[in-house]
């Protein structure tokens, strides 16, 4: 009899081991779905109390195959800005992309959208709702690269810019002002140079620093990506940096 009740107590004890690790491992896994959906970037800002609680400016880089632009202005990007407006965020600088200076095939973003929240947490709770699930859920084909700055970024009032993607070899930021030194004579300037991260669902890029150059005109950003100064330096900043794009842009469009 004695025997029979501690082989039960055993069973249940292993039972109840079996339970508590399959709790654990669903645990796990739904942890690991959680840093699959919102990314680890995300993910750590969403824990960060201070940060939470300051103004963050995102910008949603999207991409999509010419013959569905009609398509992808309609099912996702309309829309899209139209749930933004109606929670109450704040839309700056959009452009559209006139050609890629530098990079390759997967890194030429066709739209650009600036957003704006006054506090970190209101972005962390829209790309978790079901209503901006839904729109990532567009049948159209399309890609999308989030960054996120901390802080209130200006408006890039510029007709023409050349935004700078980069990702650097270190903690250290690589010297641009070699490559910056001649915009004078292009009527250019540095609008913005921050340090940003990817706020993607799964987005496999590393960029942590973006610059913004602002020009009066097309042909004078054009004119400075050409100089033969401006591209011995920019070989020479690329050099320095794990991954440098340049992506020539019109507010005009």
């Amino acid at each position: 009899m004695i025997s029979t009740v501690f082989l039960s107590l055993r069973i249940a004890g292993m039972s109840g081991l079996k339970g508590f690790l399959i709790f654990l491992g669903a645990i796990v896994l739904l942890g690991a779905i959680v840093v699959w959906w919102i990314g680890p970037q995300l993910l750590a800002l969403a824990f960060d109390e201070d940060q939470r609680s300051k103004p963050l400016t995102v910008l949603h880089l999207s991409d999509y195959r010419p013959a569905q632009q009609s398509l992808f202005l309609a099912r996702y990007e309309t829309p899209l800005l139209d749930y933004l407006r109606a929670e109450g965020v704040a839309l700056g600088w959009h452009a559209t992309l006139e050609h890629t200076a530098q990079g390759r095939v997967m890194d030429e973003w066709k739209r650009l959208h600036q957003l704006r929240f006054n506090e970190a947490a209101e972005f962390i709770q829209m790309v978790t709702s079901s209503e901006f699930r839904g729109l990532s859920s567009s049948d159209v084909v399309y890609r999308r690269l989030v960054l996120g700055a901390q802080g209130d970024l200006p408006d890039v009032t510029a007709p023409a810019v050349v935004l700078i993607l980069l990702q650097s070899r270190d903690a250290t930021p690589g010297d641009l002002t070699r490559l910056t030194a001649n915009l004078d004579t292009y009527r250019g300037e540095v609008v913005w140079d921050t340090p940003v991260e990817v706020f993607e669902i799964g987005a496999p890029e590393n960029w942590d620093r973006v610059v913004a150059i602002g020009f009066a005109t097309i042909p004078d950003a054009d004119g400075w990506l050409r100089d033969p100064g401006s591209v011995t330096e920019r070989a020479l900043a690329a050099a320095r940096h794990a991954r440098m794009v340049m992506l020539l842009l019109s507010t005009q469009k």
